[in-house]
């Protein structure tokens, strides 16, 4: 496994920051990409009292045992993705073995942790019109009478894998995508949310910037006329180089003779 120093988020290659927009003020939707430092995936027998008591006290939080629901606090949030496992999600780094750390707090109670932070990209979608856009593309029933706030249940959306956690009435969602997919589940939110108008947050790129998991995505947001990122020095004159090798290249060697 790679050094965590190491790590780049899934969405690096799309520049988000040069993509992201002044809010607007009637955007349906708002895409961002959240800023998760750890997320571990946790597996113990959900009866088990000391296994209760030892997640509470390392995340403040109490195992979630109902199907499809998900406790949140200020900085951690615990999913339910099974009757004997969850993903742990931290706001900020646990250290350089967050899982060796976990395993250690919890002795010799019968669990399994494994750190998956690297697995998964978090993207944020809120609005007016977010679970129309969420709608457009799983087959889940988000009414909010059977999906709302602290919901969690793992589905497609399009032609993807996700794991969707509902946060507040807004509404606004997280939604954990496997990295290989992540550039696709971005498209894919960004075309469907293009009819009911699409706003864009920017978020650092640096890991643990964020100190909760608000409903609200971390965002730099840019003003419209700094939006457009100007490539660094180094690719205009590879750039400006490729132009004059380009308009001195010599003609073809040789021309077929016509008929």
């Amino acid at each position: 496994m790679p050094e965590r120093y190491q790590w780049q988020s899934a969405l690096a290659t799309i520049g988000i920051e040069g993509r992201a927009l002044a809010p607007q003020e009637n955007a349906g939707a708002v895409l961002c990409e959240r800023q998760v430092g750890t997320q571990l995936v946790i597996r113990g027998d959900a009866s088990d009292a000391e296994f209760n008591a030892g997640v509470l006290e390392l995340l403040g939080l109490k195992l979630p045992v109902t199907p499809k629901t998900a406790h949140r606090g200020a900085t951690s949030a615990l999913l339910w993705l099974g009757p004997d496992e969850w993903l742990a999600v931290m706001a900020t780094e646990y250290g350089d073995k967050p899982e060796a750390r976990f395993s250690e707090s919890l002795g010799s109670v019968r669990h399994a942790v494994a750190d998956v932070s690297h697995s998964r990209a978090v993207i944020g979608l809120e609005g007016a019109r977010a679970r129309d856009v969420l709608m457009k593309g799983t087959s889940v029933d988000l009414h909010p009478r059977q999906f709302g706030p602290d919901s969690c249940i793992q589905a497609h959306l399009g032609r993807c894998h996700m794991l969707l956690h509902q946060l507040d009435d807004g509404p606004a969602y997280d939604i954990y995508i496997h990295r290989s997919f992540a550039v696709y589940a971005w498209s894919w939110l960004s075309d469907a949310a293009g009819e009911y108008g699409l706003s864009v947050r920017g978020s650092k790129e640096s890991r643990g910037q964020i100190s909760d998991l608000s409903p609200l995505c971390p965002h730099s947001v840019l003003p419209t006329d700094q939006a457009r990122v100007e490539p660094p020095a180094s690719i205009l004159m590879m750039t400006a180089r490729s132009k004059t090798m380009a308009s001195a290249s010599p003609g073809p060697a040789f021309a077929l003779d016509s008929p």
